[in-house]
């Protein structure tokens, strides 16, 4: 019966009308436990109207409906109180806001105002403070919320703490008071009764005409302070209610039809619509606030996952004393958990095995009381499942992973509601099993991992994420918490529940999009059109809905507070004396254990006592000492390492002993630096150390500093560039300690000491990096930031007239293409850039369009319209599709490139200074933004012109230099492949020389044009990991010829096809894939059993290792350019990087210099194994489109 002391579902009375809503009221047994929003309608837009109140209401039922108790608290406002009461709001009638928030002060609170005393809530635990307003740009004008931070407060009440709030509202309320004198007065106070202390003692000496008047209303200003508090027991005789039911939400769906005029097909369509929008609301709004950078905790479903490693395992179990253990099982149990964990996060996040708790209750609970068949269809349990069970409880506790039950609940109810309160404590939830009743709790904060098939049968193991979206696609844009309702009708034969008669998946999808809930179905089984379904509906009825009672999962049990979290949470770190003293206690051998550590999947120290004494963590509580610059400069000469935090106007520097200071601007930053930035021996820490260095160079300085650096971000990127660490994650990691709140605060001391924590955070990653072996690769890095730094402060100078005139030729031409189309026999002119007008088009026209996957919608890509080229018949069509596909790559440069470009033309100096981002690109690659000018088309005739624009200062001019088919020259180089190598030493024409191979033929007179294009395919396409349908695509041939292709390609050149697979198996092994240099990419989905995940896996497991190569040699050349340039002091410069070109701004004088530093130094930029030279083509000219 320990689930009736909490929760359970009766049906509501049926509604009046034919056909209308019905409900499951949820009836709570005892006091507090469910999450409250609260809702002042005195506050904008609820007070802006009846219909913006009841739009309103709607919009926060989105989030609440089902979830959440709602109370409105009566204001000024139009509140069309008898309309709210008839739809059954909680409406709190001549109740303060503040008694309503005491009510629910133990509870998840959010609460809708503006009132400023709500923010003496901000930073309580599980309270969030909302504003609501309308969004005038979208065209519904729909709502949004915005969540209020302190920094709304502090922008009210300058300085104040949430605490001191009522105690300001009531001084800012007296004559000769406002916020700001208020808030001054209070800062060194907590409260009134301090102030009022303090001011009676004043006034005693001096009679301050400001204190006098505080003095005289002491009375008033405690009694309105104690008004406007919010604190326990002062809401007591407040009805907080039930969580609002979707009868309520549905006459008010019933109020708004009224004004606005809906007819009654559209309200139901209206309610399904907000049902199906509940957690995606919440999807979005998560998001917003950055949910997905919050730690994510992993509930283990225990018997679903120890069935499966028993079936999985070899049945051999160990012998000790007489006894068979069940190690076999636990040992594959475990194996699988600890390397889902180190696959998909990291291991130091908290894992919680859970486990039933219902066979430790004598009697029958609620779920068989309803269906005494519940689970007995089901075979007895193994007797070594059995005694597993103990086994897996010890080692857990052993190795630091929490287990728990709950006696009197299943496991799917505890990990329910495990999942709520770790949503409350701002975690994501992953759920590790194969049952789908766990479908009903996906949502933004939960997904499921389930192992798919392959589990237990080799070394390695493969998941599937099951998440809101995924299970969106597969249902038909049903919602997961509708799921329920589904199987409620379908029934559940691993439960032995049986649903009704006839009803299977595809029929019961079709009633739930017409109906939305299973509810709304039972209502109108009447107008089901089968009649025999109809009946079933009928008589079914009660089955189905205690089949929802049944298949609801507990999510807000009593028994998961706070304490219980926070204890199962933790991660006790693993000593190996205590795994040997388990192992020895049982009498078994510790290796295997010992094995889990050498695969990496259980860090565990060397022992329990006389371990090697490691350095003290960081202090969490730690903060800057400040002290003044001159101090700081004197305080340096002792110490080599800086730490740097730069905000929008200020720098913060501190020492590794906590001594720093703020500096006012980067102006004088850069001037009272200068010395520390040229002292070799000294190290700069921090994050986003570029723009600080570009202000360095927009002084006036030419030279690169001679210090060392050390990016955070950067260096989070080369740990892991698929998914780096944030800052606050990095810090998190490094100390402990949640910078959040430092980060958004102005105090001088705080931006202190975040440069403090980036010395810290420093120390923690340079051993991460040096034990991963990445330091080369940092090294390199870190010299390259000052070089882009300076390559974005120098910008390109660009041509505005000549883009101009690009622009007007574009657009003429755009016109022409526009013309020739409505002339099209037949043709009426349309919208071309509306894919769905064009499919309708080209339908009459008599075209036949493959329709999409997931939309349904008729597809017209590009790859479709290249495709009627090649089969369709009719002339016009084809005419139709070569016209489109030319207008829209012009009106793509048009813009995308020459609108864009136009933008970012500096005033000042006519160049575009575009920004360098050295983690964007997991290969390693730079990437520009703001403009992205790697992106211009350099094969387009159009894309090419728009780089006459881009032009030299006056009186120097552009020098372009260009690796060149690099990719295929560090292929032959790693590989070793002696054919390829001697191609590119006779300096052979690459395409022809691998045509020759690949056919068979005698020489380069054997090879035609057609033959030469096909080999420069695949030549691009191998180091991609090119397939066989997307060479297919390229060549225009049939998959089983670019298959054959491929084939030849690699018995042409053996080595290479050795080469890449060996790039897959040691991605296999390793799981992780490396370049030339060092650098690291995770190998996610190598050993997926989806064929799909694995072949894409592979890759990029062929791809990073010679794109990545490629990224480290350009940049590894930049840095020894821009050194050798400084070395000669030239005014030359490097102004430009797209892919294998660099791009230089020469003076005349120099041309000679700097063409031969460019050469020597991209040829000799890193030394590759093999008979293999880097050739560099360089040309000069008075537009980037001349040096081609």
């Amino acid at each position: 019966m320990g689930f009736l002391s909490s929760v359970r579902l009766y049906p509501h009375r049926r509604s009046g009308r034919q056909g209308g809503w019905r409900n499951l009221c949820i009836v709570r047994a005892q006091a507090g436990g469910f999450p409250t929003t609260v809702v002042d309608l005195s506050c904008p837009p609820f007070s802006e109207g009846r219909l913006s109140l009841i739009s309103a209401l709607l919009f926060v039922a989105r989030t609440c409906v089902g979830k959440r108790r709602v109370v409105l608290v009566n204001g000024k406002g139009d509140v069309a109180e008898g309309e709210i009461a008839s739809a059954g709001w909680n409406l709190q009638n001549g109740v303060g806001l503040f008694k309503v928030c005491s009510a629910a002060i133990d509870e998840d609170l959010e609460v809708y105002s503006t009132n400023p005393g709500v923010y003496q809530l901000l930073g309580a635990d599980g309270k969030k403070l909302f504003q609501l307003k309308l969004n005038y740009e979208s065209p519904s004008h729909s709502f949004e919320r915005e969540e209020l931070t302190k920094i709304h407060l502090n922008s009210l009440f300058p300085g104040v703490e949430p605490g001191q709030v009522p105690s300001v509202i009531a001084l800012s309320e007296l004559k000769g008071f406002g916020p700001k004198s208020a808030s001054r007065k209070m800062q060194n106070f907590a409260d009134v009764n301090q102030l009022l202390e303090d001011v009676l003692k004043s006034v005693q000496k001096k009679p301050a005409k400001l204190n006098v008047a505080i003095a005289e209303s002491s009375e008033t200003l405690v009694r309105r302070s104690e008004e406007i508090e919010i604190r326990e027991g002062k809401g007591q005789n407040v009805d907080v209610g039930d969580v609002l039911s979707d009868q309520v939400v549905s006459e008010t769906v019933k109020l708004e039809n009224q004004l606005s005029g809906l007819t009654d097909k559209q309200l139901v369509a209206a309610f399904a619509e907000m049902r199906s929008a509940s957690n995606e609301t919440l999807s979005r709004e998560r998001r917003r606030e950055g949910a997905d950078n919050r730690k994510e905790i992993y509930l283990v479903d225990a018997m679903n996952l120890i069935f499966r490693a028993y079936y999985s395992s070899s049945k051999t179990n160990l012998s000790s004393a007489g006894k068979e253990l069940p190690f076999g099982t636990v040992f594959v149990f475990f194996r699988r958990i600890l390397r889902l964990i180190g696959d998909y996060a990291g291991r130091d996040l908290p894992v919680v095995i859970v486990f039933d708790g219902r066979h430790l209750v004598k009697g029958v609970d609620f779920r068989s009381a309803l269906f005494p068949e519940y689970k007995t269809g089901r075979d007895s349990v193994p007797e070594e499942v059995v005694r597993a069970v103990d086994f897996v409880k010890s080692f857990a506790d052993v190795i630091g992973i929490s287990h728990l039950e709950v006696p009197g609940y299943e496991a799917d109810d505890v990990i329910a509601s495990m999942t709520r309160k770790a949503s409350d404590k701002g975690f994501k939830s992953a759920i590790i099993s194969t049952d789908h009743d766990f479908y009903q709790l996906l949502g933004c904060d939960v997904q499921i991992l389930k192992p798919v098939m392959g589990f237990g049968r080799g070394p390695l193991d493969s998941w599937e994420a099951v998440t809101e979206d995924t299970f969106k696609d597969k249902y038909e844009g049903i919602p997961p918490s509708q799921h329920v309702d589904m199987r409620s009708l379908i029934g559940d034969k691993s439960d032995s529940l049986p649903g009704l008669r006839g009803f299977g998946e595809k029929g019961v999808l079709k009633l739930m999009k017409e109906y939305g809930s299973l509810e709304s179905i039972l209502e109108n089984a009447e107008n089901v059109k089968s009649e025999r379904l109809s009946t079933t509906l009928r008589e079914g009825r009660e089955i189905a809905e205690n089949m929802k009672q049944v298949l609801t999962l507990e999510e807000y049990m009593s028994e998961i507070d706070d304490e219980l979290f926070e204890q199962v949470t933790r991660r006790p770190p693993v000593v190996w004396h205590d795994v040997e003293e388990w192992c020895r206690g049982l009498g078994i051998n510790p290796q295997p254990v010992r094995q889990l550590a050498d695969d990496g999947l259980l860090e565990i120290g060397d022992t329990g006592v006389g371990a090697e004494e490691e350095e003290s963590p960081a202090d969490p509580s730690r903060v800057a000492e400040l002290v003044s610059f001159s101090s700081f400069v004197e305080a340096l000469s002792e110490q080599s390492t800086v730490g740097i935090y730069c905000q929008q106007e200020n720098a913060s520097v501190c020492l590794p002993d906590g001594r720093g200071c703020q500096i006012p601007d980067h102006g004088t930053a850069m001037e009272a630096i200068t010395e520390i930035l040229y002292r070799r021996d000294v190290k700069i820490v921090g994050w986003g150390l570029k723009p600080f260095l570009r202000g360095w160079f927009e002084t006036g300085r030419k030279i690169l500093p001679r210090c060392q650096f050390v990016d955070l971000d950067i260096v989070a990127f080369l740990l892991d560039p698929d998914a780096f660490m944030s800052r606050v994650q990095q810090v998190q990691f490094a100390t402990s300690r949640d910078i959040e709140d430092l980060l958004q605060s102005d105090a001088e001391e705080d931006a202190v000491t975040v440069a403090l924590l980036s010395v810290e955070t420093a120390k923690a990653a340079e051993k991460l990096i040096q034990k991963v072996g990445l330091a080369g690769i940092q090294e390199m890095e870190m010299q390259l930031v000052p070089v882009l730094a300076r390559m974005e402060s120098t910008g390109i100078r660009v041509d505005v007239t000549k883009l101009e005139s690009i622009e007007e030729e574009i657009a003429s031409q755009k016109e022409r293409l526009e013309k020739e189309i409505f002339a099209i026999e037949g043709v009426a002119p349309f919208n071309l850039a509306s894919s769905k007008q064009l499919a309708e088009v080209l339908i009459e026209m008599g075209a036949k369009l493959p329709t999409k996957r997931r939309t349904r919608n008729v597809s017209t890509s590009e790859k479709v319209l290249m495709g009627l080229l090649q089969t369709e018949p009719d002339e016009r069509v084809r005419q139709m599709a070569t016209l489109v596909l030319r207008h829209r790559s012009i009106s793509k440069l048009q813009n995308t490139y020459l609108v864009g470009l136009a933008k970012c033309v500096s005033e000042k100096d006519s160049r575009i200074h575009a920004l360098i981002s050295q983690t964007a690109a997991v290969t390693g690659r730079l990437s520009f933004s703001r403009p992205n000018l790697q992106a211009i088309p350099v094969r387009d005739a159009v894309g090419r012109n728009i780089r006459k624009a881009f032009v030299p200062e006056d009186g120097f001019v552009l020098l372009g230099a260009d690796y060149e088919q690099i990719e295929l020259r560090i292929l032959a180089a790693l590989s070793g492949d002696e054919h390829m190598q001697a191609a590119f030493s006779r300096s052979d024409d690459i395409h022809s020389s691998t045509a020759i191979r690949i056919y068979g033929l005698q020489d380069t007179s054997e090879v035609t044009p057609q033959l030469r294009n096909h080999a420069k395919a695949v030549n691009f396409g191998i180091p991609y990991g090119i397939s066989a349908p997307g060479l297919a695509y390229q060549l225009q041939s049939g998959i089983e010829e670019a298959r054959r292709v491929i084939d030849d390609f690699y018995d042409g050149f053996p080595k290479i096809k050795y080469f890449l697979d060996s790039l897959i198996e040691h991605a296999r092994e390793s799981g992780y894939s490396r370049t030339f240099l060092g650098r690291r990419r995770r190998a996610r989905g190598i050993t997926s059993g989806n064929s799909f995940e694995r072949q894409a896996a592979e890759r990029v497991a062929v791809n990073m290792p010679i794109q990545g190569t490629q990224a480290d040699l350009i940049k590894q050349a930049m840095i020894d350019i821009s050194e050798k340039l400084d070395e000669f002091n030239l005014k030359s410069r490097m102004v430009l990087q797209v892919h294998d070109e660099l791009v230089f701004e020469v003076h005349p004088d120099e041309l000679d210099t700097v063409r031969e530093i460019v050469v020597d130094q991209m040829a000799n930029a890193v030394e590759f194994p093999g008979d293999v030279n880097l050739k560099v083509s360089v040309g000069i000219g008075s537009s980037w489109y001349e040096t081609k």
